[in-house]
């Protein structure tokens, strides 16, 4: 009889931690959560963005804005390369390729797209540095908006966050502010990433005809790379 309840007991904590799995696992690619996110980014933010970076392009002499817009291009490319890799590793899995080979190929690739992606950053620290009155000015015009931005999309993703579970995973590591930290410093690296990004290439508003499964191919097929510019520009001070 105890063997018994214990096989019970453990089949059902087998189903409940699968089904919260898959739970989070769905909320994760909620194709109406990814399209929200986009739409705000697109409305609220882009705008914003477009207008601040070109006032610091006006601000700079004929040299150095042409690093910043081969910086730009530079990492566009970057980017596509990104979306090819991505559709590689689709193919690969259509194909039926090893799940583990798969895995270890996203893993490469992401490494590689990090890497490049701070060579490009650490490429402008010095123009910021040269400009610093010119791009410290912006920055610190952003900050409280990307406050304000930061508090719309965690709204968002709450909204769509199953009960208890992914906006209070969201909570855990992150890191604290340094205490005494002067409100008046901001932070280059992220000044690099806004400079690099390129507002010229406005976000798509995905219009999928049909039901859920069109709006997420939409999606899926323009990798969500916005949203990393989105969460690039906002981070955390």
């Amino acid at each position: 009889m105890k063997k018994t309840f214990g096989i019970l007991t453990m089949l059902i904590l087998l189903v409940v931690g699968t089904t919260m799995a898959q739970k989070g696992k769905k909320n994760k690619k909620n194709p109406e959560l990814r399209k929200e996110l986009r739409d705000h980014y697109r409305t609220n933010m882009y705008p914003v963005l477009q207008e601040k970076q070109a006032a610091i392009d006006a601000g700079l002499n004929g040299t150095d804005l042409a690093s910043v817009n081969a910086s730009r291009m530079e990492y566009s490319q970057l980017k596509a390369q990104a979306r090819d890799a991505a559709k590689k590793r689709r193919e690969m899995r259509k194909a039926g390729t090893d799940k583990e080979v798969i895995k270890e190929k996203r893993k490469t690739d992401k490494a590689e797209f990090k890497t490049a992606k701070k060579g490009i950053i650490e490429s402008l620290l010095p123009l910021i540095d040269s400009n610093e009155e010119l791009v410290k000015g912006v920055m610190l015009e952003l900050r409280p908006l990307r406050k304000q931005w930061k508090t719309e999309r965690k709204a968002i993703r709450e909204k769509y966050a199953p009960a208890d579970e992914e906006v209070a995973e969201k909570g855990k590591g992150k890191k604290k502010g340094k205490k005494g930290k002067d409100k008046a410093e901001f932070n280059k690296k992220r000044a690099a990433k806004f400079l690099m990004w390129d507002r010229n290439k406005a976000p798509k508003e995905p219009k999928a005809k049909g039901g859920k499964g069109d709006l997420e191919k939409t999606l899926d097929s323009e990798p969500t790379l916005f949203d990393d510019d989105a969460e690039d520009i906002l981070g955390d001070d």
